[in-house]
């Protein structure tokens, strides 16, 4: 019993562990993935984050603030 306890609770630590931490710089990689507009007045349908990179997008920055919630 304790050792599937022990093992469980690897497997969620391992599974729900943050990629990114406050003041973190998200990578290009991460920029570029494509996500879908589900919600709210944005020109297209898809979104990247890098839209908002003013090295990437040519030469518009932008202030971005992510807040991601959920309610389980």
């Amino acid at each position: 019993m304790l050792k599937q306890f022990v093992l469980c609770t690897a497997l969620f630590a391992v599974a729900f562990s943050q990629t990114y931490d406050i003041g973190d710089t998200i990578s290009l990689e991460d920029q570029n993935t494509v996500f879908d507009v589900c919600y709210g007045d944005y020109p297209s349908d898809q979104i990247r984050l890098a839209d908002f990179n003013g090295a990437l997008n040519g030469g518009h920055y932008y202030i971005t603030v992510v807040d991601l919630s959920a309610t389980w």
